[in-house]
């Protein structure tokens, strides 16, 4: 009889996980069951709906203890054995099936709920085999002290549950701080959708934050602990964000008010490395790079992909910024801080809009052609772009992305060079999305 290995019920820092497992051996394979504990059910019930397993001629063997001999393991009766989930047990059944329990429990991943840094809603699928409807009891447990040399555990992992309010049309994600129960119809399938507060996991990016679901079914035939996990999110990475600019300071005196009509929209390209630093750039691409290993990367310039690899990159441009630049910025990419860059371009760049190479009163060049110096023509401009990270989106909608694969807030911006002497002052909002978590940038 196959099977696959059933992916929860390792519990991250129990010592216990390698006794506590029910086996399926095949060839050397070997299948977990997540059998209750208490009571512990029939063999025959908890395979009712997959017979074949423990049906005559199938016979189950269990291990009894000590050395391997002619009764050891014993072969039991599947209508009088009670399924012990602390027993190893052998299979002699002619048959192939993936049958892990009478309810199914599908995880999104080996590990559980593993968030990690950047994960904010995660499917639990849940299957129920039975003939008649099922009700899952849902409770958060701490996880037990890491073993020695392993990371510690810094607290239980701030656990939502999402669900869709059909009153509002919109989903709900609501803190998972006692047990809640679900009901699966006999036969019958559904998800259970969760999510992680990443408001209260402070900034220490070292920490890890693991806990439990324990899950059980109201026939008292399975018994999940299903492990959780998170850590605090890191912003290393490129970030494509839009900014809508719908505020311009009028100069001109009894000018009423400053709203525009409809938003101005920028592109803008930032990337920030491992050690927070933040820059701003005019393009980036994503791909293999021409370097030892072929590694994938974020680069500023085409020139360091790998010729062959250029067709599966991405590009990504800005065209509200001057040509190949990589601005350093001054703050920090977080939420509750805010971020300056003062993006210069001189008088004489070629995208400076007073330049123009065949106009001879903006080529920046006397009558004798002689190059004039800067305020005579053309003008340097600077635009100190602030960005002022908000705790939730600017709009007032809720986004579980926020702070981890979403940043946005206020953005403000003053402009020098343009109108004389006398700044320009624009402002509106802005929004950043994660499109790689690669912390190295390749400048050259």
């Amino acid at each position: 009889m196959r099977g696959r290995r059933h992916p929860d019920l390792r519990r991250p820092h129990s010592p216990e996980t390698a006794a506590a497992r029910r086996h399926l051996v095949d060839r050397g394979r070997q299948l977990g069951f997540p059998a209750s504990t208490s009571p512990r059910p029939l063999f025959a019930n908890y395979f009712a709906s997959f017979p074949v397993a423990v049906a005559a001629p199938s016979k189950i063997y269990k291990y009894i203890g000590g050395p391997l001999n002619s009764s050891n393991p014993l072969q039991i009766s599947a209508s009088a054995e009670h399924l012990d989930r602390n027993t190893a047990y052998w299979f002699e059944a002619a048959t192939v099936g993936d049958f892990t329990g009478p309810v199914e429990y599908e995880p999104p991943s080996p590990e559980g709920l593993a968030f990690g840094r950047s994960g904010n809603l995660l499917r639990l699928g849940v299957k129920n085999r039975t003939t008649s409807s099922v009700t899952l009891t849902f409770v958060p447990e701490p996880s037990e002290p890491a073993p020695p040399g392993q990371t510690g555990v810094v607290g239980p992992v701030p656990l939502t549950r999402r669900v869709f309010d059909s009153e509002s049309s919109a989903y709900v994600d609501t803190p998972v701080v006692g047990s809640f129960s679900v009901t699966v119809a006999a036969n019958g399938r559904l998800d259970v959708d969760f999510g992680i507060d990443r408001s209260q996991l402070g900034s220490d990016s070292n920490a890890l934050f693991a806990s439990f679901l324990r899950v059980k079914d109201s026939a008292s035939l399975t018994d999940v602990l299903l492990p959780v996990s998170g850590q605090v999110a890191s912003p290393a990475g490129l970030w494509i964000g839009q900014v809508d600019v719908d505020s311009v300071a009028s100069t001109v005196p009894g000018s009423p008010g400053s709203t525009t009509p409809r938003p101005f929209p920028l592109r803008v390209i930032m990337h920030v490395d491992a050690n927070g630093a933040a820059r701003l750039l005019s393009q980036a691409f994503v791909g293999t790079l021409d370097a030892p290993g072929n590694p994938q990367g974020v680069a500023t310039r085409e020139s360091s992909l790998l010729a062959s690899q250029k067709a599966h990159a991405l590009r990504l441009v800005s065209s509200t910024m001057p040509l190949d630049r990589v601005i350093d910025g001054a703050g920090t990419f977080a939420v509750g801080a805010t971020l300056e860059h003062v993006v210069e371009i001189p008088f004489d760049d070629p995208v400076n809009p007073f330049v123009h190479a065949y106009h001879p009163d903006h080529d920046n060049r006397d009558a004798r052609l002689q190059p004039l110096g800067a305020g005579v023509e053309s003008y340097t401009i600077r635009r100190r772009c602030r960005f002022t990270f908000t705790s939730a989106p600017p709009d007032g909608r809720s986004d579980p992305n926020w702070g981890s694969t979403v940043y946005g807030g206020a953005y403000s911006e003053t402009i020098e060079g343009l109108n004389g002497k006398q700044p320009l002052t624009v402002g509106g909002t802005f929004v950043f999305r994660r499109v790689s978590e690669i912390a190295d940038l390749t400048l050259d």
